[in-house]
């Protein structure tokens, strides 16, 4: 029988043609049409980076242009198309790159990194397709990253960083540093003090700037490393003294604006120092330099936002104490103030700043969080939560918060008050005058004056109009003293009906009680007058007067007849 086409085999003789849409197009049917559609992903792999590599070593062995690299570019603009269609490994495409990286200068690849940043979307939703091709990305970019001078390569350095953060999502772990690491490799060696190594003009120096200043500062700019050099007490100490010093000196210097004028180094903004020099001869005309101060004083600003604000959390996490804390706000205060004065653009070039820490601020608190991914699966219903009736937020004070928890219906709602009744307590106090203060009057309390404007738009909307166009100072306070006077005049006329009332009332129990006092006395006499008729002669003996069988109807006994009577 005869040997079988390998899809290997089928690759490699494909890719001998010049790489186009429909040659791919045309490899997919072939690849498809295979005995064995399982090898498929990886038989392409194969195929596509074998291809990848005659192509490398042609440009290596001839003329090391860009456009001998034209095949590669189209092999992997291909090799996008075949991963979004699942006909290749997600992994596979970064391969590719890696195996370019390797394959070309420094040089050659700063040329060639452009392909990389114009395809970076597409990259980043390769990288989304699988979690695994994380690692592929950092390795083969940090790869590169290995191979650059930090000194010469600064602003490759960047691109690279830039691509990274477009490929990558936000919450990958490689950019996160959970543990807090500091980096603090880049070692600061002082120059010897040498007199003919260069010729500085220091016609303009002063006095509290020398060899000792210059030693404190460098000691001050070690420091400024890691926040965790400061923490032990002596060495807390040791940093004070240092950083009154440099915030002291800075504010002593006075000829900024004319090296502004002049040219400083702070207006070429083309210029990039990875370093500053570190000789005693110039330390004068560094602190003078706004360039030079704008590094130092933006650095310190952010080291004291470090010492104040870990973005760590559990046991790489530290705090410092109150009184270092205050110590900090002055400092920052004085770091701002100096920024502010530093020209050119002084106050705008502050502002900004102070932005991008704030910034700041919020992406050290999703850090603390602990950087919770900001990409939502859409695919899952939302979790509905049950509504709780409590104030989501402060309502101004505690009687609206208060108000606002309070689960009332409309039956237990109790009727809109009276003008009289929410104003009265405040008229009470106008005609106390035995406050000292008049601000703690209920009529300058802004909850009163709020209440009584609602309850007087509501009954007597015309009166709130009068009130707003009044000339006085208070004009409901004005308001409520001439509603004193009425009322008090109308408590006096009330007072007096009572008290008549009263006294009328008075006169008429005193004469029904005489009455009725004259009515028992005719009683009790009528009472007399009745028993004294009822009085008869009593017989001797008990058998006078009386008679065998019943009594005579028509001749009753006295005491019968009385009794009849």
């Amino acid at each position: 029988q005869p040997a079988m086409t390998s899809p290997t085999d089928v690759i490699l003789e494909r890719l001998g043609e010049q790489p186009t849409k429909a040659l791919f197009e045309d490899l997919k049917k072939e690849l498809e049409s295979l005995p064995d559609p399982t090898s498929l992903q990886t038989s392409l792999e194969f195929g596509l980076r074998r291809g990848i590599d005659s192509v490398l070593r042609k440009f290596a062995l001839t003329e090391r242009n860009q456009e001998t690299l034209g095949p590669v570019n189209a092999i992997i603009e291909e090799s996008i198309s075949l991963t979004e269609a699942k006909h290749l490994r997600p992994h596979a495409v970064f391969i590719f790159i890696e195996d370019v990286f390797e394959a070309l200068s420094v040089v050659e690849v700063m040329d060639w990194f452009e392909f990389v940043e114009t395809h970076a979307d597409d990259f980043r939703s390769i990288v989304l397709l699988a979690a695994q091709v994380n690692a592929i990305v950092v390795r083969s970019l940090g790869g590169l990253l290995k191979r650059l001078s930090k000194a010469t390569d600064v602003v490759f350095c960047g691109r690279i960083l830039a691509a990274l953060s477009r490929i990558l999502p936000l919450s990958d772990p490689s950019g996160l540093n959970k543990k807090g690491a500091v980096n603090d490799q880049n070692q600061i060696q002082l120059d010897v003090e040498t007199t003919d190594s260069m010729d500085v003009d220091t016609s303009s120096s002063s006095s509290h700037v020398g060899n000792k200043f210059h030693q404190q500062f460098w000691t001050f700019m070690k420091l400024l490393q890691n926040p965790r050099n400061v923490e032990p007490q002596m060495e807390w100490a040791d940093f004070r003294a240092l950083a009154d010093t440099v915030l002291s000196t800075f504010s002593s210097v006075s000829s900024l604006e004319k090296n502004a004028k002049n040219g400083s180094s702070g207006e070429t903004a083309d210029t990039y120092y990875p370093k500053f020099l570190t000789s005693p001869q110039l330390i004068e005309l560094q602190t003078q330099d706004p360039y030079f101060r704008r590094h130092i004083l933006v650095q310190f600003l952010i080291f004291l936002m470090a010492l104040t604000r870990s973005s760590t959390k559990g046991k790489f996490d530290y705090e410092i104490s109150p009184s270092r804390k205050k110590i900090v706000k002055i400092w920052q205060q004085k770091t701002l103030s100096l920024l502010k004065s530093t020209p050119p653009d002084g106050v705008e070039f502050t502002e900004s700043i102070t932005s991008i820490l704030s910034r700041e601020d919020h992406w050290v608190d999703w850090k603390r969080g602990g950087c919770l991914s900001f990409v939502k699966d859409s695919r899952e219903p939302p979790v509905l939560k049950e509504v709780v009736p409590v104030a989501p937020m402060t309502l101004g004070n505690e009687s609206l918060k208060d108000l606002w928890a309070t689960p009332l219906t409309l039956e237990d709602s109790e009727p809109t008050p009276s003008f009289s009744r929410v104003v009265q307590p405040a008229i009470d106090e106008l005609e106390d005058e035995d406050e000292d203060d008049p601000s703690l009057l209920l009529v300058n309390s802004h909850l009163f004056k709020w209440r009584a404007y609602r309850i007087l738009a509501r009954h007597k909307f015309g009166s709130v109009e009068t009130l707003r166009t009044s000339k006085e100072a208070n004009p409901l306070q004005h308001a409520l003293e001439d509603m004193s006077e009425k009322l008090t005049a109308a408590k006096k006329v009330r007072k007096a009906k009572e008290a008549k009332a009263k006294e009328e009332a008075a006169k008429a129990a005193l004469v029904k009680e005489e009455e009725a006092k004259k009515a028992m006395e005719a009683k009790k006499a009528e009472e007399e007058e009745d028993a004294s008729k009822m009085d008869v002669d009593v017989p001797e003996s008990p058998s006078e007067g009386l008679t065998e069988g019943p009594p005579d109807d028509d001749n009753p006994s006295p005491s019968k007849r009385a009794r009849t009577e």
